[in-house]
């Protein structure tokens, strides 16, 4: 690995940046089909759609990859163009005529943001008289998951009348490491896995379905979680390959690939502005391995300490890079993320959100998220957010497993129970 070398812009209308190795394969890799994220909010207070309106500006003003599109430079480099004067589109729906803000959320998912028209971004307003839903869908090459959740929190905070601070322009993740990696890619091999082309199968809304846990099971996990010296994270890993092995005959008897988003932003020492400052390890979990559940949450977040290294991020990051530089093209991005991040269940722990208080007139009850699909077939997505002391579970799903919220539920208790057997080594 080298240090990677500056290299000035020629002169590009509303240059921002280019894109990172990551940034740029997700570009590639959204082509071909709705790859968008989402999160959610539950809000209590009276509200005006012109309030959402105003907050909404607002926050876009603060973050400066919240108005841009991407181009390519005359050498075919992608990087954020800013654009002036387009908002973030804001779909109004009835609260007393919505059915469910789970379903808005699956249609969103389901529609592809394109990357060729600022904002790369879009919200839809559930508003009700008393209690609203704000659902905000990205392109991931501008955000992820806790950058997420702080770009929501902030709109709380200009919803409740606070001004919001301008935010820096993060270099890409690879910039901030420091590193590139300058070896041959190293081709990958098959996942096995069945891919989907939303572009041509895809018929109905992806399936969202979500679960609170009470305070009191979400406070026991944590401290489990420490005497059985593994993290909630692992815990939570543990129980859906669990679960999920239960509702699927077929996983019994066979290895399940794990996905698991990690969060670059210590390693990299940045703040959570709105930017993609993430890696993934994909862990393979054999049939026999979760039988004991406990001893398979130690081995998930021992895995995780190589990729959450920054070694193994620059590692991680470098063999991206190699591999986009030989990609030209969406099919060529799906021909690399399918034997590499091809996946069964995937959690993706945003952990634990600071509370938002001294807004009497507003208050923010639940956050959801993060909900999104790669296109492997039976793909299983757990987003986890604990807020207000609570766990969060939302589920995404093209072909759900049915009641699978319900059974990771039932085994994080299990889990729990000190009547059970002493399962620690």
């Amino acid at each position: 690995m080298t240090v990677a070398q500056r290299r000035e812009p020629r002169a590009l209308e509303g240059f921002v940046r280019y894109l990172g190795g990551f940034e740029h394969l997700h570009w590639l890799f959204s082509q071909s089909g709705p790859r968008a994220f989402a999160h959610a909010i539950e809000v209590e207070g009276t509200t005006t759609v012109q309030q959402w309106r105003t907050a909404l500006d607002a926050l876009q003003r603060s973050q400066p990859l919240f108005s841009v599109q991407i181009d390519v430079d005359e050498a075919q480099r992608p990087y954020f163009r800013r654009v002036e004067g387009e908002s973030i589109s804001m779909r109004i729906v009835d609260g007393g005529r919505c059915a469910s803000w789970e379903t808005e959320l699956g249609r969103e998912l389901a529609t592809k943001v394109a990357a060729d028209h600022a904002p790369l971004l879009r919200a839809v307003l559930i508003h009700g008289a008393g209690r609203s839903t704000f659902i905000l869908v990205a392109h991931h090459s501008i955000s992820d998951g806790v950058s997420m959740t702080e770009a929501l929190s902030d709109l709380i905070r200009a919803l409740s009348g606070e001004s919001l601070e301008p935010r820096d322009v993060l270099p890409s993740t690879e910039n901030l490491l420091g590193v590139r990696s300058t070896a041959p890619p190293v081709p990958a091999e098959p996942s096995g896995a069945r891919r989907i082309n939303f572009t041509t199968s895809y018929v109905e809304p992806f399936s969202i379905a979500s679960r609170i846990l009470d305070a009191e099971l979400t406070d026991g996990l944590r401290r489990r979680a420490r005497e059985e010296r593994t993290t909630v994270h692992g815990v939570l890993c543990a129980a859906a390959i669990q679960a999920a092995r239960g509702q699927s005959p077929e996983w019994e008897r066979r290895t399940v690939r794990l996905l698991s988003p990690i969060d670059a932003r210590k390693q990299c020492g940045v703040s959570n502005t709105s930017s993609m400052c993430i890696g993934a390890a994909i862990i393979p979990v054999p049939a026999e391995a979760d039988r004991d559940p406990w001893r398979l949450a130690r081995h998930i977040k021992a895995e995780h300490a190589g990729p959450t290294s920054r070694a193994g991020l620059a590692a991680a990051l470098g063999m991206i890079s190699d591999a986009v530089a030989n990609v030209a093209d969406a099919d060529g991005a799906l021909d690399f993320v399918d034997p590499v991040f091809a996946y069964e269940v995937g959690v993706s722990n945003i952990g634990a959100v600071p509370g938002i208080g001294g807004y009497p007139a507003v208050r923010l009850t639940s956050m959801w998220g993060p909900a999104n699909l790669l296109g492997c077939d039976g793909e299983q997505l757990v987003g986890a957010t604990t807020f207000s002391g609570r766990l969060h579970l939302l589920h995404t799903a093209y072909s759900p497993l049915s009641g699978l919220l319900e059974s990771i539920e039932a085994a994080l208790r299990q889990m729990c129970d000190r009547k059970g057997a002493d399962t620690r080594i």
